[in-house]
């Protein structure tokens, strides 16, 4: 790891310093790109800073068509989420921040939540709404665009979310505004610590170079949420829903990964559940 001082172009970290280290440096085609460690918070970040910087980046998507497609995989990956969701609080209004199409609101309105969505992207939201039937329940905004009141929600959730969002401090002052007394917030993301970041390199689905700011791992993302004056109450990880086990020579190496990554809490998403 190579020290880089902040330049004039290098934004300042969410936690005010402006020294980094140079962790990653990667080439892909004509471009590049490198991952920054800040030497004071331990946050990992993009460089240069995604493109979808651009205010109508999320209107331009269709994303939402390929998760349609992929209904019954991301409905059970929803479901495991839930599950460990239900250990820490059993019932409750809940918003879900980036929720997309709606498939995780609709899975927990099943678990027994009174679920919300909000996402920046109308045309999910309106297809949500179409094959979910949950017109009062998804919003098209963001937590800096939607007054929610004061104390308004039992769980917050921000599912492969809080990556792709530049100003950190400003949503997770207002995650904890909009949160009830013993509130909880559910953040699942990609892993920087995981087996597979470092088996895959630039190939790695977590990357994201064009959508990503940030890279978290367990020290990095447990340590923002405290800032942010929240209580870590399980730190977890777990495979991403694309490493399907398969009866092959590749299956039988994903299994392999798949124990060792149990074993060592070092899995593809990242899971931690905090409260207020």
């Amino acid at each position: 790891m190579s020290s880089i001082l902040l330049s004039k172009n290098f934004p300042t970290c969410v936690c005010g310093a402006k020294d980094y280290d140079l962790v990653l440096d990667f080439k892909k085609g004509e471009e590049s790109y490198q991952i920054l460690k800040c030497r004071q918070c331990d946050l990992f970040r993009t460089w240069p800073v995604p493109l979808k910087q651009e205010p109508d980046f999320y209107q331009k998507q269709d994303d939402y068509l390929k998760r349609e497609d992929q209904l019954a995989l991301r409905t059970s990956f929803a479901r495991a989420t839930l599950l460990r969701l239900k250990k820490h609080k059993q019932s409750g209004r809940l918003l879900d921040v980036g929720c997309n199409l709606g498939i995780f609101v609709k899975e927990a309105g099943r678990f027994g939540f009174d679920a919300h969505g909000i996402d920046p992207c109308h045309k999910a939201i309106e297809r949500g709404k179409k094959i979910f039937h949950l017109n009062e329940c998804l919003k098209t905004g963001d937590l800096t665009t939607i007054n929610f009141p004061e104390v308004s929600f039992d769980v917050v959730t921000l599912i492969h979310c809080l990556e792709h969002i530049s100003n950190l401090n400003s949503v997770l002052e207002k995650v904890y505004f909009i949160l009830k007394k013993d509130g909880i917030i559910l953040v699942e993301l990609p892993n920087f610590n995981s087996f597979w970041r470092k088996l895959l390199g630039r190939n790695w689905y977590g990357f994201a170079f064009k959508q990503h700011y940030w890279q978290f791992d367990p020290t990095s993302l447990k340590k923002l949420l405290e800032n942010h004056h929240f209580t870590t109450l399980l730190v977890d990880t777990r495979h991403n829903m694309y490493h399907r086990l398969s009866f092959s020579v590749a299956g039988l190496i994903k299994l392999i990964i798949s124990f060792l990554s149990f074993i060592f809490q070092r899995g593809d998403n990242l899971v931690i559940i905090a409260k207020k």
